[in-house]
C-alpha cells in the first residue's frame, strides 16, 4: 500500500507522510470499518507484519477522498 500511496503523492505533488503516519491513518480506517487488518507471520526469521484489506470499493473510496484523484489512480493503473 505505501508504494501506491508514493506514486499517487509523486502524480499529484504531495509531500509524503512518514511511514508511523500512515500505518496510524490505516488503523483508524479499520476503526471506521473501510479497511480490515491482521498481523501475519513470515515464518523463521521473517517476521511479523500487517496486512491491510479494504472493505469497501476502491473507486468509492478514492471518490470520497477526492473525485480528482479518480483521474490520476486511472493514470498509474490502480
Amino acid at each position: 500500500m505505501f508504494s501506491v500511496y508514493e506514486d499517487i503523492c509523486e502524480a499529484e505533488g504531495s509531500e509524503l507522510l512518514k511511514l508511523n503516519r500512515v500505518r496510524d491513518i490505516l488503523d483508524e480506517q479499520v476503526f471506521l470499518d473501510i479497511s480490515e487488518s491482521y498481523v501475519a507471520s513470515g515464518g523463521r526469521g521473517g517476521g511479523m507484519y500487517k496486512l491491510h484489506r479494504l472493505l469497501k470499493d476502491a473507486e468509492v473510496v478514492k471518490n470520497c477522498v477526492d473525485p480528482n484523484i479518480a483521474h490520476t489512480s486511472t493514470e498509474l493503473g490502480i
